[in-house]
């Protein structure tokens, strides 16, 4: 099984008790989720430390739980899953030695992860697309036309001034 948090995008609001934020990002980082500051519809999980339920994000992530999209985690509850022993292949003996042999729940658990990633990859960047922004590679191009567009027609309107 793998673990929870493998590939996972996570944000961490508030003040941890139990340590210190940067611990809290590199156990996370140790378990294979990818820390994000931002909370998105792509974000899977919100750890909710000390006074998090202060904070404008503990609302926008009330928002996105509230369509199913991710999942709101108390600090106990993301230390507890951490600290969860999730073993992501079998051990069999080979020659002395010991070779690691994925099992087939985890193949296929893997290959539903990354699908399910690629979509919401594709979605991102048709989203960006349909906004102006396109990729290309490494680079971004950003369409400012109708930005431009817009400012002409409000400038001819006598909207803007200079």
């Amino acid at each position: 099984m793998i673990h929870p948090f493998q590939d996972a995008l996570v944000t961490l609001i508030g003040t941890p008790l139990r340590c210190n934020r940067q611990v809290a990002r590199q156990e996370l980082v140790n378990a294979g989720g990818i820390p994000d500051e931002v909370i998105t519809a792509f974000t899977s999980y919100v750890v909710a430390f000390y006074k998090a339920d202060e904070t404008k994000a503990y609302k926008n992530a009330l928002y996105y739980e509230s369509y199913g999209t991710l999942s709101i985690l108390t600090e106990e509850q993301f230390f507890a899953i951490l600290e969860e022993k999730h073993v992501s292949s079998k051990k069999t003996k080979h020659h002395g030695d010991d070779v690691m042999h994925d099992t087939n729940a985890d193949v296929k658990a893997r290959e539903s992860k990354r699908i399910t990633q690629d979509i919401l990859n594709r979605k991102h960047m048709n989203f960006l697309e349909r906004n102006g922004i396109y990729s290309n590679e490494s680079r971004v191009k950003i369409n400012l036309s109708p930005l431009d567009r817009d400012y002409r027609a409000d400038k001819a309107r006598g909207l803007l001034h200079g």
